[in-house]
């Protein structure tokens, strides 16, 4: 049976597009770069956790970046 038969009806697919992750990986391959621009992973996980209770959800197969806001906030945007 394929996979798309077994999801639930209320599933959807959204692609996330961030810039850079700040991960330690990443950091240790891009060193001196600005940190302060990267996108949190565990803002992302917040994100993806709060649509997954059907929180602010995004349509089915929406494009999402994020923009850093002041106090180095996450907003997706939808493209």
């Amino acid at each position: 049976m394929a996979l798309w038969k077994e999801l639930p009806q209320n599933a959807i697919v959204t692609a996330i597009l961030p810039t850079i992750i700040d991960t330690p990986r990443n950091r240790k391959e891009m060193p001196g770069m600005d940190y302060t621009k990267w996108e949190d992973p565990i803002q992302i996980a917040k994100i993806l956790k709060m649509w997954g209770i059907g929180e602010s959800r995004p349509e089915n197969g929406a494009f999402v970046n994020f923009t850093q806001m002041k106090g180095n906030i996450l907003m997706p945007n939808f493209v």
